[in-house]
């Protein structure tokens, strides 16, 4: 299973990890949290999606001759795109695609959201990058801090210690452990 397949689960809300919108909460909260640090120099998001439970998920979901976005989280409210860059390099242009395609979308709220722990590259984002005002980065330790807490409040076991797991592999941890 893929590193997006995992956030997917966790992410939606109407997954059978029954845990609703506990990571997604958390995910929210990541967003502005940094968008509120940068607010005053970088940042210009505006509007961060809400109506957290009527939020749908997809994985590798196709925008035309665009590409394909990793993660693609939608609801009433907005859109947030994850393009998730775990051990992975830069597209040529790829920020910019997915911007580009965002920005024709009809909704209140836009977030594109650079998954790495280190900055995109400037070949990803083309010459005039158009996605300044919704576009954030967000490093693994950060999400993975913010999973880490909202795993706190999970009470059923199973989904407790697969989120656990899941967060050891982003550290790096026990990479050979067959629990993984």
């Amino acid at each position: 299973m893929s590193i997006s397949k995992i956030l997917a689960f966790l992410l939606n809300p109407k997954e059978s990890h029954a845990q609703g919108t506990l990571y997604l909460d958390a995910f929210i909260k990541l967003i502005k949290r940094i968008v509120l640090i940068f607010s005053h120099s970088q940042q210009k998001i505006k509007k961060v999606p809400e109506a957290l439970i009527n939020t749908f998920v997809y994985t590798e979901q196709s925008i035309n001759d665009l590409g394909r976005l990793d993660l693609l989280l939608r609801n009433k409210e907005g859109i947030i795109v994850i393009e998730n860059k775990f051990g992975a390099y830069d597209g040529n242009e790829q920020l910019e695609r997915y911007a580009q395609w965002l920005s024709k979308q009809n909704v209140p709220a836009l977030v594109l959201v650079y998954l790495n722990e280190r900055a995109p590259s400037t070949n990803t984002f083309g010459n005039n990058f158009t996605g300044k005002d919704f576009t954030v980065h967000i490093t693994y330790s950060e999400i993975i801090q913010a999973l880490d807490e909202a795993n706190d409040k999970v009470t059923q076991s199973g989904v407790k210690i697969f989120c656990k797991l899941f967060l050891k592999y982003l550290r790096g941890e026990n990479m050979l452990n067959p629990e993984l």
